[in-house]
């Protein structure tokens, strides 16, 4: 995982005193002039274009829904704080306007896929979503955060509500 992640270009840095010394002469403005945006915000501004497109919602299959909310949340057990809270909000922006097409994930008894999930293949679409559950919203409530684990019962609670 990149340790910079929540940090932008911007971002007051300590000099490295086991780097490069040259680099540490350049100054920080003139490597990053394009982008002054997080890691972060940058791939849920991506993430949020294709899971929730503003034209048409009906167009995401649903394959690319679940693979994609199940990797967002194995992904926000290793990130740092604000950034699993804004996938949380990500999360729940999701499950609130797509809700029915990913609610199969959070129960064990309905399963639409057969096979095992395979989180390492090369087409997130093809990893078969609906052969697995969610299962780190139960790590999640245990966050050290307590906006953490409000937003996994907010995002839970969510799915619930969208299936009835």
């Amino acid at each position: 995982m990149n340790p910079d992640l929540e940090l932008s270009a911007k971002s007051l840095r300590l000099r490295d005193p086991d780097g490069n010394d040259d680099e540490a002469l350049l100054p920080q403005q003139a490597k990053h002039k394009i982008n002054v945006q997080t890691t972060t915000v940058l791939l849920l501004r991506s993430l949020s274009s294709v899971l929730l497109p503003p034209q048409n919602l009906r167009s995401v299959p649903p394959l690319r829904l679940a693979a994609f909310a199940k990797q967002l949340l194995t992904i926000s057990l290793q990130l740092p704080e604000k950034s699993c809270l804004a996938m949380m909000g990500l999360l729940q922006q999701v499950a609130k306007v797509q809700g029915k097409k990913i609610a199969a994930l959070w129960y064990t008894e309905e399963r639409k896929g057969d096979g095992v999930f395979n989180p390492l293949r090369e087409e997130v679409e093809g990893s078969n979503p609906f052969a697995t559950t969610i299962w780190e919203g139960e790590l999640l409530r245990h966050h050290f955060c307590p906006q953490v684990r409000e937003s996994i019962v907010a995002l839970e609670k969510g799915v619930v509500a969208s299936r009835s």
